[in-house]
Formats: structure tokens, sequence, C-alpha cells
């Protein structure tokens, strides 16, 4: 069965509003929901995202200071805002095949974590 994701993305660059909107279809789409614990980190297992069969990525955090993501064996980055990512951007990015993310959370509060993975077979 193949799912359709419809995305829309509106950013203001100077000039006024530019709102981009698309589809992606994927044979499978997962979501996820977790918290991980203040002062804590958690491998949020996502099945292995092969970069090949990705279609695309979002991760979205109750907040974007106190923690750090990393994928696979990658480094540790501090996210600014939401991270969006496909396929293509992550096969040229060179991204590796990892089976989880890493979400450390350096805070004093628990931190709330989304993640939508759409993916072919």
């Amino acid at each position: 069965m193949a799912f359709q994701v419809n995305w829309q993305l509106t950013g203001d660059v100077g000039g006024g509003a530019s709102p981009q909107t698309g589809s992606i279809q994927s044979d499978a789409v997962e979501r996820l929901s977790v918290v991980v614990p203040a002062a804590s980190t958690d491998a949020i297992n996502t099945a292995v995202l092969d970069t090949a069969a990705l279609r695309l990525l979002v991760i979205a955090l109750g907040r974007y200071t106190d923690v750090t993501l990393q994928v696979g064996a990658g480094p540790a980055l501090t996210p600014e805002g939401p991270a969006i990512i496909d396929g293509t951007w992550a096969q040229l990015l060179g991204a590796t095949a990892p089976s989880a993310i890493t979400v450390t959370n350096n805070g004093a509060d628990d931190l709330a974590v989304e993640m939508l993975i759409c993916r072919d077979a």
C-alpha cells in the first residue's frame, strides 16, 4: 500500500512569505512520539534508515535548547529547529544507514520528541 504525505513550508527571507507545497509517495509511514526524561539519553530505534529508501524524515522537539541529536555514529549536534530531510539530501550529505537516532536531553525538564519517517520497502 502506498502512502501520500502532503507538505507545506512557508518562509520569509525578505520580500514576503514564500509558500512551497508538494507531496511525497512512500511505501511505509512511521510516526514516533517519545519523551526523553530530563538529564538523560535515549537511542530511539528507527529500524534501519536506508538513505536510498528514505523518502522523508521529520524530527520535531519540544524545545531546541539543552539537547543534542546524533544519527548513527555521526557527530552529536545541537539542533536550531525542526529537522526536515528527504532521502536525496541524506545521500548527498553522505549519511549512512543508522538504526537509531540518539537524543541527549541535558535540560532540567522532560523533552518531547516527534518523528515522522516515510520510506520505501
